[in-house]
């Protein structure tokens, strides 16, 4: 959280700058105004990566708000100027979309992968769980039959048993305190 105010704080900064270069900038270097223009591409590109579609957006609305009365202060009805600033916005606006829309994306794709590759551990880990337990099953119900057709010692037959059982206990235990 703390991280994030300090990006938002960044974002906001590099925008105030920005829009104080424009106003201090003499009204008739238009090379440096179109330079000032192109450096809100920063923070909208820092917003998109920090905070994805929705922190471009937002990021793209504040520094529009803040160029506007630049705008309309140097007004000129001329169409290189119409032009130069509505296809800036669009632009700019455009970009923001994009690079938001892909950030989020790829955050969704990453999420995506991590749920999968968790998933597959946890069927690894009944894989083998499974068969620890199977073995010590054979062994119980391989000698259980024996008990029951009568063969063998009864005795060393029923040790076995118990302790395949013990021991499929054990693997119990295991899992439940892994889980923990």
């Amino acid at each position: 959280m703390v991280q994030k105010k300090y990006y938002i704080s960044i974002i906001v900064a590099s925008t105030f700058f920005i829009t104080y270069l424009h106003y201090l900038a003499l009204p008739g270097v238009h090379e440096l105004h179109s330079i000032f223009s192109e450096l809100y591409y920063i923070p909208i590109m820092l917003g998109a990566l920090v905070f994805g579609l929705k922190g471009a957006i937002l990021t793209f609305i504040f520094a529009s708000v803040l160029y506007l009365p630049y705008i309309f202060v140097n007004w000129s009805n001329t169409f290189p100027f119409i032009a130069n600033k509505v296809l800036h916005a669009l632009f700019s606006g455009s970009f923001a979309f994009l690079a938001g829309f892909l950030v989020d994306r790829e955050k969704k794709r990453r999420e995506q992968s991590e749920k999968e590759q968790y998933l597959a551990s946890l069927g690894l880990v009944a894989t083998t769980i499974v068969q620890d337990l199977k073995n010590p099953l054979i062994t119980i119900s391989g000698f259980a039959r024996r008990i029951q057709e009568g063969k063998g010692d009864t005795g060393k037959v029923l040790q076995t048993i118990m302790d395949s059982a013990q021991k499929m206990q054990m693997i119990v235990q295991e899992v439940l305190d892994f889980a923990k």
